[in-house]
């Protein structure tokens, strides 16, 4: 049945999560407001997972994996724009500019373990997990900026033109925590 379970009832997942932000806006007057956003979250996870991933020859026993992983994470995110709207030549404009910047890191390892086989139609639970190897564990960090301008142009009720562009720049490290590689990117 489709309600069967085929995991672990140890194979629990643990996450604490933080998510903290901001928004101030200024107005200068009727026309022209600043604006600031920022957020940053905060993740440290601890995941116990418990899968089949097969069958044997007898089509009657999944045979099973464990897999233990843990994450850490640290987002913050700034965002501040200057937004304007007022009317030119016959034209009304709703022009946006800003600049957005983002830093990231991340840590996480994933533990591969063998678990024993479970009867399909007849499970029995409390298999644990034997000793693992780490597949892959790493540390990523990732800085950002974009620099952006849009303007939204009405002519009449009817016709509404967009112009925008946008400049972005990522450095993103990654380092390989088992082989002890660095790799970079930009």
């Amino acid at each position: 049945p489709i309600s069967r379970f085929l995991g672990e009832p140890d194979g629990l997942n643990t996450v604490d999560s933080t998510y903290v932000s901001s928004v101030l806006e200024h107005r200068f007057n009727d026309h022209w407001a600043l604006r600031q956003t920022t957020g940053y979250t905060w993740t440290d996870g601890d995941y116990n997972l418990r899968s089949v991933w097969g069958l044997s020859a007898d089509k009657q026993t999944g045979n099973r994996v464990a897999y233990d992983t843990w994450e850490k994470s640290h987002t913050f995110v700034a965002q501040n724009e200057l937004v304007g709207e007022f009317g030119q030549g016959g034209l009304d404009h709703q022009l946006v500019m800003g600049l957005e910047y983002y830093d990231v890191e991340q840590s996480y390892e994933f533990i591969f373990q063998s678990l024993d086989p479970i009867d399909l139609f007849n499970p029995v639970y409390g298999a644990q997990p034997g000793d693992g190897f780490p597949l892959f564990a790493d540390e990523v960090t990732s800085q950002a900026y974009g620099l952006y301008v849009q303007d939204l142009v009405s002519i009449g009720d009817k016709i509404k033109l967009l112009f925008g562009g946008r400049y972005d720049s990522v450095d993103s490290r990654s380092f390989d925590l088992l082989g002890g590689a660095l790799t970079r990117e930009s």
